[in-house]
């Protein structure tokens, strides 16, 4: 999944821009989602940690703050090196500046021209996707969860199992640490790749992390020794499963 981001200290202009890219990322399937709609650019940064994956914003470079969208691009770059920094101003003659502020803008949007704008927003946004795309092969892949407010990634590789601990709240169980978060498995069961098996309605499981699979007691077991119950309906589909990547 990758985030989207967007700071425009206009209202109007925000709920516009949020809900094109909201209906782009409908229309076309992009695997994307907005991470944070802000009208100050400390609200965005308060989303962003380290090791986030690759993300996509979209700025307007006048905030009427005390940082401009530049000054935002470049605390932006300490978390997020390779990230698509598209930036939509009615200044659009201030291009020149991200080579001053050495940002490496991927696109520049005039807002001024509301005829074409969403025209113009929709041709950044598909070649961000497609530069992804070509490069998704060497991108970490990485599951989002949120802690504190705060959406926080964590490596699929190193994910061992999920459970459900109460009502929309599930623990991510990986290999250096334990994580307790807000959510349900069907949400997550919908964005992990093919490799996370459902083996009963209260996990989620590795299937690359499975050390032990016991038939007998109805379980598995992982690297770190923890186990998983396996439900009885879900023995053979499992058994398969995990053959398929021996």
């Amino acid at each position: 999944m990758i985030p989207v981001y967007v700071c425009e200290d206009n209202p109007v202009q925000l709920k516009m821009i949020r809900e094109i890219i909201e209906k782009l990322i409908f229309i076309e399937d992009y695997h994307m989602e907005i991470q944070c709609a802000a009208i100050h650019p400390e609200q965005l940064l308060n989303h962003l940690t380290p090791g986030i994956p690759t993300g996509i914003y979209f700025l307007d470079i006048d905030l009427n703050g005390k940082m401009n969208g530049l000054q935002l691009a470049e605390k932006i770059r300490q978390y997020d090196p390779y990230g698509f920094l598209i930036f939509i101003t009615a200044y659009y003659e201030l291009w020149k500046l991200t080579f001053e502020y050495k940002v490496s803008a991927f696109d520049f949007i005039n807002k001024n021209q509301r005829e074409t704008l969403g025209m113009n927003i929709a041709s950044s946004l598909h070649a961000a996707w497609q530069q992804y795309s070509r490069l998704h092969a060497s991108v970490k892949k990485t599951v989002p969860f949120r802690v504190n407010g705060k959406i926080l990634y964590q490596d699929i590789q190193e994910l061992l199992y999920m459970e459900s601990a109460s009502s929309h709240r599930i623990i991510l169980h990986g290999m250096k640490q334990m994580i307790h978060t807000s959510g349900d498995l069907n949400a997550f069961e919908k964005i992990l790749p093919e490799y996370f098996f459902r083996c009963h309605r209260s996990c989620i499981i590795n299937l690359k992390q499975v050390s032990v699979f016991d038939e007998q007691n109805n379980s598995v077991s992982f690297p770190d020794q923890t186990q998983c119950p396996v439900a009885f309906r879900k023995r053979r589909l499992l058994k398969e499963s995990l053959a398929s990547l021996r």
